[in-house]
């Protein structure tokens, strides 16, 4: 269909010295026309050190792609999965509901990058799926 993907665990993905390969993506993202995101349950590790983009720290990769990627005005096609859709419903209406325990697997932090996406103005495009499946 005329795309390149650009996947950071692909061999020849650009790494550039002297940052964190995870910032190094930020860089890359620059280069992209859009960006695809998949969100569900799991989070990811924060990081603290992103190199030059240090207002990304205590971030999660994807959390900091998606906001970099919108802050720089690309476009964003962003899939959550319905299982992480309908916990953020919940977490929404009461924000204590996990307090206590989460789903297994479930990331409050995921909950609060969703609403942040979601609340954002303008909101980028968002959409729900049930499953991938294996090409």
């Amino acid at each position: 269909m005329g795309f390149n993907p650009i996947l950071s665990d692909d061999s020849g993905f650009p790494h550039r010295d002297g940052i964190p390969p995870y910032a190094a993506c930020l860089q890359t993202l620059e280069e992209c026309a859009f960006v695809i995101g998949v969100i569900d349950r799991y989070y990811g590790q924060a990081f603290d050190d992103w190199g030059p983009f240090t207002r990304y720290a205590g971030l999660a990769p994807t959390h900091a792609e998606l906001r970099h990627a919108l802050d720089t005005g690309k476009r964003a096609l962003i899939y959550v999965h319905d299982e992480t859709w309908n916990f953020y419903e919940v977490w929404r209406s009461n924000p204590d509901a996990f307090a206590r325990s989460a789903p297994r697997g479930l990331d409050v932090s995921t909950l609060e990058m969703f609403h942040e996406l979601k609340t954002r103005n303008p909101a980028p495009w968002l959409s729900r799926f049930s499953d991938a499946l294996p090409c």
